[in-house]
């Protein structure tokens, strides 16, 4: 593990990985605290006037995981949880003040235990270094991020939400489905709060002109005119209100005619002078959506707008009132053409829901349920106290205990089973875009795969069998957001995406809107209105509306946010994003100034050009200082990049271009691919899908997925024996991140030649030697657990009966090879009643294997106390045919010949190529990428150096072709990677030139010995007495009716004799010979005849399928009657 000896790269891979545990750090942390908040405000705590009794939540804490031994308390470590198959979590505790006869008292109690997330603030790991990790067996590369539930690494998936506190104005046809006269047009803001509390408002355009809100209150759709929920906010009059909307647009008659027919709409419904009528009038309408005991229809509107009306401005009701004035504004001229419509399927009207987000909604929904929780105290033992009566302290708590423990013991409920299966395990009150494959299980196949599972967005199953492409498409708004290439083949197409491996996201906490209110009123001073005037634009900050100012002093302005943004000294932090619009044209999108300084939003890093000579003069002294203090990296939105003047590289700039000077400045061309794209070398070369497919075959590749590999007992586990760094590297991705310490491949000589049958249709031949000498040669481990529970302990009282067995009667040895049948462990059935029988649990894998490990535990905790026993087998496996290979670049082949060394074509040198590869592969594939790679690693071994492949290096000034065939040629080679190679059976020169070189290949984990399927008499089904199918029962492969008919066309019947009669439930029967019935008159199956009883009827012994004769049975009970044949 040298290649981490730098911490830089370390630090860089952990980022790739870091939203994952900010995420959980701050629901555990900031995140009760606003808890608490929540529930202090809106909720009314346990009380009980009559008995003074009062309860308090003041707080929550998760402590690190631990467990007592010998009544001494030990940390618990990942390492141990994966071992012991138990969950890795803390001590869920709960911090009550009560007041319980005039005294109040605090307490602590215990509710349960929490899932942690490896290497957060509450992890063991935390902090921890290499030296430290290496020292108790954990991964010196431990990235964390993830769970550990009974033994097994969970993750919870990053869900694509749509932006919040942003208005996004869009067309969809199901809108006009929501009523008779809806149009396409909506304007919809999903407002979240700091508990993440989501609320979505959706505003319609009508075909009268009229606007509505449609608001969904406890799943109970409800459609409003928006004049009256903005006097119900405030007692605001008419002409107020018309001001308010037409001040910075006079003398537009299309806006002008849209308020007047809102404003008679809505005195139609209902009388509008005074504010307490409207929310009487709101409080019918919605009284379905509240409990019975809510009565008061002002009470229920006031409600109504405090919880569902923009959460996240919370009670400032005229901040929420001029929000509907700008969504109000944006719809109307989105209808009359002048503003553009926003597309929710782009990547910058999205952002995700982190999972630290989707922890904290689970705990906020489930605390407070049980904070509403309606206690009856008269039914209960405090209920029962007179008022006069004491208790003592010790007392107290155990009755505080028991009452804490009916209204909070459920908190921690469930939250494991839905990190394990994936399910929400709460119907929440707010909207989420799916409860099911919230989470998945990290696969360690290699370590490449693991690292996707973090980058790697899914938008939901919905999409999935939608109809349209936009969904799946590509947009422009993407680029160096999400890799062009890095998604699966087939139905998830787009559907799965994988961030580029420079995306980072925010995780700032956001600033005081008040602090920046004054900063405004700092610099703009006179320019800065509370209340829009002509030619102003609105200033939003985080969903609120803050001022306004005009356009001409705002430009200036945005460039002193972005020198404050980059510099050292500055007010502004680095993940703030700013949004200028200003039109400039007739149509362009709504004009106003965003900054958005909330978490969960992507930003990805560009340099900045500080344009000196330019804005010097604008502002003097201080500004200056920003510039001398300025960064030249800035984070950059997805939203704010489409507006900004972004260079190319020199290389790339045409003529035009070189005169001109953007804003900002790409880092690297390569940094729109993910972690697993980027390295792919020479990638610009091929053809697209090919890139598309390496992603997917790097994935699957066998490599070096961790190094304590003699801690971990996965069920199955890949380790190539012979790993190599390939020669043709890219070296941004793998010197930046150090994946060259997990290699997945090997260097191979390859020469394309078509010299044996063998290698036709993407067929392999791979030399003997080479295989004989461990050419991708890989081990196989498989973990066996055998647990003895605790009843086995109380029933037997023989604890360690396991290693007595094992150890001193030498029963299993480390070592020791074993087969198919072999037994491992002795163990007991129950046959019949108070009688046992001695088996043994046996090894049914098909190939030899050898016993690596036996570890047996002692596990204890509060619901499981046994023994755990693992046996870990290890078998090694040489590449066989059928056996699936592929380059990094998307070319897969299935190796189907081993050639012996004599037999194969060489070199002048006496090289014998190890592979060989078919020449019609790489015409029809266009995979120029893996020509320029052989050509590149001919020369990195000749000289000894990796050569850099990193995309975009090469281009029409410097062709990749040139630069390597001029090294080649002053090596003594030829220019295009040509070599004279000999008959390997008559020892002659080929006619023609061979293209050799060397190339990295990658072995696949499909593999023949894990797939083929036989079995000439397998198990039976009880029923049918038919061979079931399924290779782990043992079955054999279905010989259904489309292979009948093929047999039929060859004319081979005693074929399909064999495999549908003989070799299926072939059964002899005897059948009434005159009525060609199978049952006699009482029902039942004709016997054997005693002596020289005959009857009647003569009998006789027929072959059928026994499916027939089930099937006569079965019709029977129900009365009907089958004939076969009559006379």
């Amino acid at each position: 593990m040298k290649f981490f000896e730098s911490s830089l790269a370390l630090k860089r891979l952990q980022s790739l990985i870091r939203i994952h545990v900010d995420s959980f750090n701050f629901s555990i942390s900031q995140g009760f605290f606003f808890i608490i908040l929540f529930i202090k405000n809106s909720i009314n705590f346990l009380k009980n006037k009559k008995k003074n009794i009062f309860f308090e939540l003041f707080g929550f804490h998760v402590s690190t995981p631990s467990f007592y031994l010998n009544k001494k308390k030990i940390k618990k470590i990942p390492r141990q949880c994966r071992e012991l198959k138990v969950s890795y979590g803390g001590d869920f505790l709960i911090g009550i003040a009560s007041l319980f006869e005039k005294k109040k008292k605090g307490f602590i109690f215990r509710i349960g235990e929490i899932p942690i997330m490896i290497r957060s603030m509450k992890c063991n790991l935390f902090y921890q270094k290499k030296k430290q990790l290496t020292e108790i067996d954990e991964e010196e590369v431990e990235v964390g991020g993830y769970f550990i539930i009974k033994g097994q690494e969970k993750m919870l998936r990053l869900l694509i939400v749509p932006k919040k506190n942003t208005p996004l104005v869009c067309s969809r046809i199901n809108n006009v489905q929501r009523g008779d006269l809806c149009t396409s047009l909506s304007c919809s803001l999903r407002s979240v709060d700091r508990v993440q509390t989501s609320r979505t408002i959706h505003l319609h355009y009508l075909t009268t002109g009229s606007i509505h809100v449609r608001i969904v209150v406890k799943k109970k759709e409800f459609f409003f005119p928006i004049i009256i929920l903005i006097k119900s906010l405030n007692e605001i009059s008419d002409q107020q209100l018309f001001e308010c909307l037409i001040k910075n647009n006079q003398g537009d008659k299309y806006l002008i005619n849209r308020v007047m027919i809102m404003l008679k709409e809505a005195h139609q419904f209902c009388d509008l002078k005074e504010r307490l009528k409207i929310l009487d009038f709101l409080g019918q309408i919605l009284k379905i959506a509240f409990p019975e005991n809510l009565s008061n229809n002002v009470k229920i509107s006031e409600i109504f707008l405090s919880k569902y009306i923009f959460v996240h401005l919370g009670n400032n009701r005229k901040s929420k009132a001029d929000l509907f004035f700008f969504m109000m504004l944006k719809l109307v001229f989105t209808q009359k053409g002048i503003c553009l419509e926003d597309n929710p399927d782009s990547i910058d009207s999205q952002e995700f829901l982190l999972p630290g987000h989707l922890l904290l909604m689970y705990f906020k929904e489930k605390i407070e349920i049980s904070s509403r929780y309606d206690y009856s105290f008269q039914y209960q033992n405090i209920g029962n106290l007179p008022k006069g009566d004491t208790l003592p302290l010790i007392e107290k708590k155990k009755l505080y205990k028991k009452l804490i423990g009916k209204v909070f013991g459920k908190i921690h409920h469930g939250i494991f089973q839905t990190i394990s299966t994936g399910s929400l395990m709460i119907n929440l009150d707010q909207e989420l875009v799916q409860t099911n494959g919230l989470s998945v299980s990290l696969e360690r196949i290699n370590f490449g795969r693991f690292l996707s599972y973090f980058r790697s967005l899914h938008r939901g199953k919905f999409f999935l069998d939608l109809k349209t492409t936009s969904s799946r498409k590509l947009w422009p708004q993407s680029w160096g957001f999400i890799c062009p290439v890095h998604t699966p083949d087939g139905l998830l197409c787009g559907i799965l995406n994988h961030l580029s491996f420079s995306v980072v996201f925010s995780s700032c906490n956001p600033i005081n809107r008040g602090t920046l209110i004054r900063y405004f009123n700092r610099y703009l001073q006179k320019l800065f209105f509370s209340s829009p005037k002509k030619s102003t634009i609105p200033l939003i900050i985080d969903g609120k509306i803050i001022g306004f100012a005009p356009k001409f002093s705002l430009k200036n302005f945005v460039d002193r946010f972005r020198s404050e943004k980059v510099s050292n000294i500055g007010f502004f932090p680095i993940c703030f994003e700013i949004l200028f619009v200003s039109r400039f044209h007739s149509k362009s999108f709504f004009p106003h100034l965003i900054l958005s300084t909330e978490d969960g939003r992507l930003l990805r890093p560009l340099k900045w050009q500080t344009k000196k000579k330019k804005i010097a003069f604008l502002i003097r002294g201080e500004y200056e200082d920003f510039l001398r203090n300025s960064s030249e990296i800035e984070l950059l939105g997805s939203l704010e990049q489409n507006f900004l003047n972004i260079d190319n590289f020199d290389y790339q700039i045409n003529f035009i271009e070189k005169f001109t000077k953007g804003s900002h400045r790409e880092i690297e061309a390569s940094s729109i691919f993910s972690t697993i794209a980027g390295a792919t070398p020479f990638s610009e070369m091929n053809q697209s899908p090919r890139d598309i497919y390496q992603c997917q075959m790097s994935k699957q590749s066998v490599g070096t997925p961790f190094y304590t590999f003699w801690r971990r007992d996965d069920s199955k586990s890949y380790f190539l024996i012979t790993p190599q760094i390939p020669i043709c590297r890219n070296k941004i991705i793998q010197d930046g991140l150090c994946l060259d310490s997990f290699p997945n491949g090997f260097n191979s000589v390859v020469s394309v030649i078509s010299y044996t049958g063998f290698d036709m249709e993407d067929g392999m031949v791979i030399n003997k030697s080479s295989i004989q000498r461990g050419f991708s040669m890989i081990n196989i481990s498989n973990s066996i657990d055998l647990s003895i529970t605790s009843k086995s302990f109380q029933k037997n009282k023989t604890k360690n009966k396991f290693k007595e067995i094992l150890f001193n009667r030498n029963f299993l040895k480390i070592g020791h090879t074993i087969k198919k049948g072999d037994p491992l462990a002795p163990c007991q059935i129950m046959k019949n009643i108070g009688k046992k029988t001695k088996t043994f649990f046996c090894y049914k894998g098909i190939e030899k294997t050898i016993v690596e490990q036996m570890k047996i535990f002692f596990c204890k905790t509060e619901k499981i106390e046994g023994e755990r026993n693992i046996i870990k087998l290890r078998s090694r496996r040489r590449p066989s045919t059928g056996d699936k290979f592929a380059s990094r670049h998307g070319q897969k082949g299935v190796f189907s010949f081993d050639y012996s060394s004599e037999n194969l074509p060489f070199s002048d040198l006496g090289i014998i190529p190890e592979i060989i590869f078919n020449p019609h592969g790489l015409p029809s594939r266009m995979t120029i990428g893996v020509i320029l790679e052989s050509i590149a690693g001919k020369t990195g071994a000749l000289h000894g150096v990796f050569q850099d492949s990193t995309p975009f290096r090469f281009g029409q000034n410097r062709p990749a072709g040139y630069h390597f065939g001029e090294k080649l040629r002053k090596s003594g080679f030829q220019f295009f990677g040509n070599e004279i190679l000999y008959s390997g059976y008559t020892g002659e020169p080929f006619v023609v030139d061979v293209f050799v070189g060397i190339v990295n290949y990658q072995r696949l984990r499909h593999m023949v010995l894990d797939k083929f399927q036989i079995s000439n008499f397998g198990p039976r089904n009880s029923l049918t007495r038919q061979p079931i199918k399924g290779r782990k029962s043992g079955g054999s492969i279905r010989f259904g009716e489309m292979e009948r008919d093929a047999i039929l066309g060859q004319g081979c019947t005693f074929l399909l004799h064999d495999r549908i009669q003989t070799s299926s439930d072939l059964h002899s029967v005897k059948i009434g010979i005159k009525k060609g019935i199978f049952l006699n008159n009482k029902g039942q199956l004709f016997k054997k005849e005693k002596g020289n009883q005959r009857n009647s009827e003569f009998h006789r012994k027929i072959l059928l399928p026994y499916v027939l004769r089930f099937l006569v049975s079965e019709l029977s009970s129900i009365n009907i009657k089958i004939v076969v044949f009559s006379n």
